[in-house]
């Protein structure tokens, strides 16, 4: 349906999992509705899928992000292009960021914008935090500054958006490159891409108070990044950040441990990517980093131990 708007799925560990789909609503070229359904057996069978925006506009309604939240209860949000078809847009409309709580039965409540003009198609991030979720993007203004904002749910509504960074990164297109987050208990970590005064960056920001302030962004690529970032908190002082990186004729998954004072351990090349790489994914599980890729036609994955 669309090369970078891929499947989500999520767990809250106690046997109830979410998973996100696109399918196509007509016959429009990225005319599509999102689909999401619910397990509550670690996967074993799967609920009827649910719509969760309630138009039928036959424009992009994705690029979902996914997050558990108390009994069995999630939490999505995604884009929403009911205001940015070609009519809408004559009349101002853009790309919308939505989201909405879902009950374990597929009830959802509190459905709404979240901000009424973002990036066309860079993936949110969302991350449950003390108060609630919190969502990163890439904030789209008037003047086309597209850099990374960040929302809160506080007391049943959306505070913000207040800006992470202040790249000021003008472009007059979707670069298609979001940003991704990573938290413990009040510590958060955000990582993105830019290309602001023309120099293509990968950024890191860490936020020791439930993501209100963020410390000046560290620089983590090696000087020719392609972006496509990814970040897991070791401890809250300690993250693995990857990306992809220009070498000698062909691309490299990177990855680098970073520190919350600013300073960088000596990068590791992961694979060197010879076909269509995707979106590469890193997560943490005892101990290991792992790492997923595309690779052509196959999945590929990888770990470190720290």
């Amino acid at each position: 349906v669309n090369w970078a708007d891929v499947p989500v799925i999520a767990s809250d560990g106690s046997g109830n999992l979410i998973a996100s789909y696109l399918v196509n609503n007509g016959t429009r070229s990225f005319g599509y509705d999102l689909h999401l359904v619910q397990s509550g057996d670690f996967g074993l069978s799967w609920s009827d899928p649910i719509i969760p925006h309630d138009d039928r506009a036959q424009t992009e309604h994705g690029f979902a992000s996914l997050l558990p939240l108390d009994e069995g209860r999630f939490f999505v949000a995604w884009l929403d292009g009911r205001n940015n078809t070609p009519s809408m847009r004559k009349k101002g409309g853009s790309q919308t960021l939505r989201a909405a709580f879902l009950d374990h039965d597929g009830t959802m409540t509190n459905e709404g914008h979240v901000d009424l003009r973002v990036c066309d198609c860079c993936q949110p991030s969302a991350v449950r935090m003390q108060k609630g979720p919190t969502i990163l993007y890439r904030d789209r203004s008037g003047a086309e500054i597209r850099d990374i904002s960040i929302v809160m749910w506080e007391r049943g509504e959306w505070a913000g958006p207040f800006p992470v960074a202040q790249d000021n990164w003008e472009i007059h297109g979707c670069p298609v490159d979001g940003p991704k987050a990573d938290n413990h208990e009040h510590t958060l970590v955000v990582v993105w891409f830019t290309a602001a005064q023309g120099e293509p960056r990968v950024h890191v920001a860490f936020s020791d108070d439930h993501g209100k302030t963020f410390a000046e962004p560290i620089r983590v690529d090696d000087g020719r990044p392609v972006g496509r970032p990814d970040v897991v908190l070791l401890s809250p002082s300690t993250a693995v950040v990857t990306w992809l990186e220009s070498a000698e004729r062909r691309e490299e998954i990177r990855a680098r441990k970073i520190f919350n004072d600013g300073r960088k351990e000596a990068a590791h090349s992961i694979a060197a990517i010879s076909g269509a790489s995707g979106f590469p994914q890193i997560a943490e599980s005892n101990g290991r980093v792992y790492f997923a890729w595309a690779d052509g036609h196959r999945v590929r994955t990888a770990y470190l131990q720290p």
